[in-house]
């Protein structure tokens, strides 16, 4: 902590180690509780750069609020250009050697930035770093499920089955990487963290690690969830299409069977929502016609979740049956 403390001009006692970057458009239900989890945060060397970008709420209103309680708060207007573009525009109004981005309905718990900045202190040649998330119903009340990705060791391949951070949320990284990699692709406004994580992995030799611990609230909703898993889906696929520019070779290996993968996500992500089981069932089959061996690779959670819509299936044919949002891990 005492080196990422001493790199910055300014005197320890008052440095910015951690810029924390805010993309809110419209954000105006959730953004209040988002900031107060940051200024819970155990440790003190940070400040809040919160785009507004395009909101026709109360936003900057609630932003501006926050400022006036805490300096280190502060709002800046952006282009209204989708979440990436509004993300490298807060990284550019910021001051931190290290970068954290939270979305506006998230939260983080209070430990959350004292546990990155001591793990990036000690792991000088990693340069990104994510925690793990429990998901959070629209009210921000905290489900069972918890995300039981692998955190530690990750390749590029690892990467590209499946998005590790779950979320932006839970990204942390070091300035000089960020501007290493150039980056969130502003073109892409759906897994533009995952495509950012596989270029940097695929590109540079820093390496990303995960800790193994929950730090990140992750507000999951079903509302409009049906489109936004197809819109998930082919954010997926121009993510995709990014990575073939610069990782040709990953993708030969590895592209059919990751997008097996990312659709039994989605199925698995349908039947976490509530949605109607035949939504999950369609993602489901897609993935068995884009990789059987994908799925029989990880024959628990494959079938654990073809079993789980099949129940649900019956179910709601039934009339008994309904699955609450947040009851699948």
């Amino acid at each position: 902590m005492t080196s990422l403390l001493s790199s910055t001009a300014r005197e320890p006692a008052t440095a910015v180690v951690v810029s924390v970057v805010i993309p809110a458009r419209n954000a105006a239900a959730t953004l209040d509780a988002t900031l107060w989890s940051v200024r819970q945060q155990t440790f003190a060397h940070w400040e809040v750069v919160v785009v507004n970008d395009g909101s026709t709420d109360a936003t900057a209103e609630i932003a501006q609020r926050h400022h006036l309680e805490d300096a280190r708060i502060r709002c800046v207007e952006g282009r209204a250009c989708g979440v990436s573009a509004a993300r490298n525009q807060g990284v550019a109004h910021s001051e931190g050697n290290i970068v954290a981005f939270l979305d506006a309905d998230d939260l983080w718990l209070p430990g959350k930035l004292a546990a990155h900045v001591r793990f990036l202190s000690t792991q000088p040649d990693v340069g990104m770093s994510f925690d793990r998330i429990r998901f959070v119903d629209a009210q921000a009340r905290p489900t069972p499920v918890v995300s039981t990705t692998h955190v530690r060791g990750l390749h590029s391949a690892d990467l590209l089955y499946e998005n590790p951070a779950c979320t932006a949320s839970t990204l942390v990284v070091r300035r000089v990487v960020f501007d290493q990699v150039g980056g969130f692709d502003e073109g892409l406004h759906h897994a533009e963290d995952l495509e950012l994580m596989i270029r940097l992995r695929a590109t540079t030799a820093w390496r990303m690690e995960g800790l193994n611990e929950v730090f990140t609230h992750y507000r999951a909703s079903a509302q409009g969830a049906s489109a936004g898993l197809q819109r998930m889906q082919d954010g997926w696929e121009r993510v995709i299409s990014r990575v073939d520019g610069y990782a040709p070779d990953l993708l030969r290996t590895h592209g059919r069977h990751a997008r097996a993968v990312h659709q039994r996500y989605l199925a698995r992500r349908a039947l976490r929502l509530g949605l109607p089981a035949q939504e999950g069932l369609h993602w489901w089959r897609l993935a068995w016609r884009s990789s059987p061996w994908a799925l029989l690779r990880q024959p628990r959670r494959s079938a654990g979740t073809l079993l789980g819509l099949l129940a649900a299936a019956a179910g709601q044919r039934l009339g008994w049956f309904s699955l609450s949002p947040g009851s699948v891990a």
